[in-house]
């Protein structure tokens, strides 16, 4: 659910931000250009909250890591580390329980704490 939503953001910002044509960000992301398409049009990863990316310290990490991958100073798969970091800092911050227990409402009968551990 997280990353595919980055993912979103990712590839938004290298097309619209940068100035990237959609097959240069699918190269720079690692993916194909088809799925830069089906982000884009919000075929892949619209189902995340509304408001969490721009939360100030997830924007500036998110900003950090597309910032990596235009400047060349890494390439997909040595910033991929600096996502993942990402992905678990919201998880264990618990900015998409309400989400989570949404798609899974077995979560509401339990005190689930599976992020944040």
């Amino acid at each position: 659910m997280i990353l595919p939503s980055l993912r979103v953001e990712v590839a938004r910002s290298l097309i619209e931000d940068h100035g990237l044509k959609p097959i240069n960000a699918a190269k720079k992301m690692d993916v194909t250009p088809a799925a830069v398409t089906q982000y884009l049009k919000g075929v892949r990863g619209r189902n995340f909250p509304d408001g969490i990316f721009e939360r100030t310290e997830i924007k500036k990490d998110i900003d950090d890591f597309i910032d990596e991958l235009v400047n060349g100073s890494q390439d997909y798969s040595g910033a991929l580390g600096k996502l993942c970091r990402l992905c678990k800092n919201i998880r264990q911050s618990g900015l998409i329980c309400t989400e989570c227990k949404k798609l899974s409402p077995a979560l509401m009968s339990i005190d689930c704490s599976l992020c944040r551990s």
